[in-house]
C-alpha cells in the first residue's frame, strides 16, 4: 500500500464492518462515507467478472478485485486491467 492510500484510508470510518469484508459490509461502508461508491469484480479460470456494481453515482468510484483468499485489492486503473482482457485489437479501450 501506498504512502498516501495509507493516509487515506486513517480518515475512513470502519465502525461495525469486519475483516475480510462481505458484501454487506460493501453496503455499510457506502452509507458511512456518502462520497464514495464501491465496485467488485471477480477473477476466475482467466475471466474477470462483475461481483457488485454499485447503485450510486458518486464523487469517487472505488474499484476493488476479490482475490482467491476473500480479500480486496485496490484497482487502480480499470481501462488497463480490463483493457488486457478485450479484444486482440491494437486499439486502446477505455472502461468508467
Amino acid at each position: 500500500m501506498t504512502k498516501l492510500l495509507k493516509k487515506q484510508c486513517e480518515n475512513l470510518n470502519f465502525a461495525g464492518i469486519e475483516f475480510p469484508m462481505k458484501s454487506k459490509d460493501i453496503d455499510k461502508f457506502e452509507k458511512q462515507h456518502p462520497e464514495i461508491s464501491v465496485n467488485a469484480l471477480g477473477y476466475e479460470n482467466k475471466k474477470i467478472y462483475p461481483l457488485r456494481i454499485s447503485k450510486l453515482n458518486r464523487k469517487t468510484a472505488c474499484n476493488l478485485l476479490l482475490l482467491e483468499d476473500k480479500r480486496y485489492c485496490l484497482i487502480k486503473n480499470l481501462s488497463r486491467l480490463l483493457s488486457c482482457k478485450s479484444s486482440k485489437n491494437t486499439k486502446r479501450n477505455f472502461f468508467a
